[in-house]
């Protein structure tokens, strides 16, 4: 028994006749498997996880692992009737698988299918030939003869490969990789060029204050009063008798 933190199998690496996967003109599932197989056990590898890294014959060995991830490409005879999928042996597993299907639903642009929705990916023959403490797991990536799916999966490869080195590190609680391309970080705001400087205009020098004469302080004018100027007429004489007011009457 060979035992390590992962065991990454490349689905159908190796083989030349029989079940070789389905392919398409934009790409083989034999040639596309071992891309992300290889970057994934790069990254686990540089970050410190142990993986055995298989191709598709495990009939030589059985695996102790924390988690085991076999991984696939999916085929149609009608086009883009698939999807990404995954499949798995036992209930266990259903958590990883939920959070495999949360983590790449936020990178695929395309649709899901049921999980185990086919008899390949719930009694997958690499499930006998591991025991792991956490899960188990066929991953279907994505329809490889759906042109819009398969255009998308030529052009990410590598970075599927790290989502899934991230998910799987999370899931050991080891190596610490972080999530990849998804924490959407708003683009720091380029500093607008700073104006050029205005010219100072020159100041005017002050003119110097003119002294002023000391002026008299002005008279108010005067009227000279003419002294033969006849006084008014006094007021005529009060005509009666003034009296005092009558006192109320005592009620």
């Amino acid at each position: 028994m060979q035992v390590a933190d992962v065991l990454i199998q490349a689905g159908h690496e190796g083989r030349t006749t029989g079940s070789t996967g389905t392919s398409s003109k934009w790409g083989a599932e034999i040639k596309w498997t071992p891309i992300i197989a290889d970057e994934t056990t790069r990254i686990l590898r540089e970050a410190g996880v142990s993986v055995i890294r298989k191709g598709a014959y495990l009939e030589d060995d059985t695996y102790q692992v924390k988690i085991a991830v076999f991984l696939h490409f999916d085929g149609s005879d009608s086009p883009c009737r698939s999807g990404a999928s995954i499949g798995y042996k036992n209930p266990s597993d259903r958590p990883a698988a939920a959070a495999w299907k949360a983590l790449y639903s936020q990178y695929w642009p395309f649709k899901w299918m049921p999980d185990n929705f086919t008899p390949d990916l719930r009694n997958y023959y690499g499930y006998k030939y591991t025991t792991t403490s956490d899960a188990e797991l066929l991953i279907e990536f994505g329809e490889l003869t759906c042109e819009q799916q398969a255009i998308w999966l030529r052009d990410n490869l590598k970075g599927i490969a790290y989502v899934l080195a991230h998910f799987i590190s999370k899931r050991i609680g080891k190596g610490n990789i972080p999530q990849p391309g998804v924490v959407y970080e708003q683009a720091a705001q380029p500093t607008p060029p700073a104006q050029p400087a205005q010219p100072v205009q020159p100041v005017q020098p002050v003119q110097p204050v003119q002294p002023t004469s000391p002026q008299a302080p002005q008279q108010p004018a005067v009227t000279p009063v003419d002294a033969s100027a006849a006084l008014p007429p006094a007021d005529p004489p009060l005509s009666g008798t003034v009296t005092a007011p009558a006192a109320a009457a005592t009620p």
